[in-house]
């Protein structure tokens, strides 16, 4: 109706809009209702919804589209997603947020990957590669997102490592291997938060980093 030229139909834009559909299978076309009436759009009846991140969060943060959020919802993206976006999208719908079998890529603060990661509305295929932002990230939560996926994570913003020598030595391990599931690795300052540790562990440490050993 929107769509056919003003010659055909005159005097629309303000109308609020009922959609009838319950799956939509592009976000777009909401978007562009959404676009086309200063109006609201009631989507009560939509149960799942469909589309790129980007414009996933436009429809869930107009101010003219009611009736969303419990939805189950497809982000279809596949080359990367910024982890910060996901966990605004999975705060939107009390649904089931699934990315792409295809997602190469995540990025973002290891915090910001931990909490996606770990959240029971995101469901994420665990084999992407990780870009991480940080320049100080404590080992363990390095270590906590490397469980969460079997692809490569890319450290090579990282310029301080903090955390135990156990949890630093297992990082900088993951990094050495054969396979290794983190790369970046290799020059950066450590603090060591333990009180006292055992000389074999600090000469392995040590074997790991060009950086300084720090003790806090």
């Amino acid at each position: 109706v929107y769509g056919a030229g003003s010659s055909e139909i005159t005097g629309l834009g303000n109308e609020i809009v009922v959609t009838t559909e319950s799956s939509l299978a592009d976000v777009t076309a909401l978007n562009t209702l959404d676009g086309n009436t200063t109006g609201t759009v009631n989507t009560a009846t939509i149960t799942s919804i469909t589309g790129t991140l980007a414009k996933l969060l436009t429809a869930y943060g107009s101010n003219g589209i009611t009736g969303l959020g419990n939805e189950a919802i497809t982000v279809s993206d596949t080359t990367s997603l910024a982890a910060s976006d996901l966990n605004s999208l999975d705060s939107k719908t009390s649904g089931t947020v699934t990315t792409s079998t295809s997602l190469a890529t995540l990025t973002g603060t290891v915090a910001a990957l931990n909490t996606a990661y770990g959240s029971a509305g995101l469901s994420i295929d665990g084999d992407e590669a990780i870009t991480i932002s940080d320049t100080t990230v404590d080992a363990e939560a390095l270590n906590d997102l490397n469980n969460y996926t079997s692809g490569v994570i890319n450290a090579d913003t990282l310029t301080t490592l903090t955390g135990t020598i156990a949890d630093v030595n297992v990082a900088f391990a993951a990094d050495a291997a054969s396979s290794a599931t983190i790369s970046g690795l290799g020059d950066q300052a450590v603090e060591l938060t333990d009180t006292n540790v055992l000389a074999a562990d600090l000469n392995t440490l040590n074997g790991y980093t060009e950086g300084c050993l720090l003790y806090t």
